[in-house]
């Protein structure tokens, strides 16, 4: 399983890492601090599940999300710090299946992690 963290800041991306690392097996984490760098990461592998810093500079979180949902359905967590109610119904009408706030719901992180692998990993039956 794989992983992308987009974040500008990069205390966020170790501490997230870190946190990933220690608690969920089997997972690879790649970061970007950009909107950029993410592109360029996304165009060589898509992850399985994207953390997403929801206030990218120039709202490019958003064009970021729809660029995904565009082609794939790679989950994504938008991770912010403020509790906007007008950029999490867009967010959420654009696909994204978790807002979490970055510093209050910071611990929940690997087990939701967990719960998108056990999901993903489930095979389902032919008839």
């Amino acid at each position: 399983m794989q992983v992308l963290i987009v974040d500008n800041s990069i205390a966020i991306i170790e501490r997230i890492e870190e946190l990933l690392l220690d608690t969920v097996s089997n997972l690879s984490v790649v970061s970007a601090t950009c909107y950029l760098e993410a592109v360029a990461i996304l165009q060589q592998a898509l992850p399985d599940i994207i953390l997403l810093d929801g206030y990218l500079p120039n709202n490019l979180s958003l064009q970021l999300v729809k660029e995904i949902k565009q082609y794939t359905d790679t989950n994504i967590i938008i991770l912010q710090n403020c509790n906007d109610d007008c950029m999490r119904s867009r967010y959420l009408s654009m696909g994204v299946d978790y807002i979490l706030d970055k510093y209050l719901d910071f611990t929940t992180i690997p087990a939701i992690i967990r719960h998108i692998s056990i999901i993903k990993l489930q095979v389902v039956p032919t008839l």
